[in-house]
């Protein structure tokens, strides 16, 4: 039996509740219980047309489902960044044999980088499986296009953070079940 009076006794008394505030304010951060892993490093593929090199990049490291940031760096033969450049990314779902109805290609105009040459913005992705990033962009009146394949991962949890939150829960259940009991055997006993 745990004395109570001493201070590892008091600390196990209040287990139950600390327990539920941890879980508390971490389920009240979903990004943190739908965590990826991070610290991914990003992408880059590399196209050439007409003498102009494209870079698409990831800066994720990859595509998932959903609203995916992406870059296109243009540089010409001399590896000189494009300037004013206007960028568009139509996004299609390569055809699987399924219904492709809902998914309709999408196109967005990119904005112009933080770097020379560097263009900006966000494709929805909103299934998983291949995927056609069509890039067309036009350089001195000129329009030119160049196909990325990119191949889109589902959302994925983070297993372990999530088996970590239902250890925790079965550890205040648990504590919470002890403590109830022996509560109830002390009245009995007086």
């Amino acid at each position: 039996m745990i004395n109570t009076s001493s201070r590892f006794g008091q600390v196990i008394r209040r287990l139950p509740v600390l327990a539920t505030l941890v879980l508390m304010v971490l389920l009240s951060f979903p990004q943190v219980a739908m965590a990826t892993g991070g610290g991914a490093t990003a992408v880059e593929m590399n196209k050439d047309v007409d003498g102009i090199r494209v870079v698409l990049v990831l800066p994720k490291g990859h595509a998932v489902t959903g609203i995916n940031e992406l870059e296109i760096r243009l540089h010409d033969a001399k590896d000189t960044p494009i300037e004013g450049a206007t960028v568009k990314v139509t996004s299609q779902m390569e055809p699987s044999g399924m219904a492709m109805e809902k998914l309709a290609p999408k196109t967005v105009r990119l904005d112009t980088g933080t770097e020379k040459g560097e263009y900006v913005g966000k494709v929805d992705l909103t299934d998983a499986g291949k995927w056609i990033l069509m890039t067309s962009f036009e350089v001195s009146g000129l329009e030119k296009e160049v196909n990325f394949d990119v191949e889109v991962e589902g959302t994925s949890r983070n297993w372990l953070v999530l088996g970590g939150f239902v250890g925790v829960l079965a550890l205040v259940v648990a504590v919470a079940a002890v403590s109830k009991s022996r509560k109830a055997a002390r009245a009995r006993e007086e």
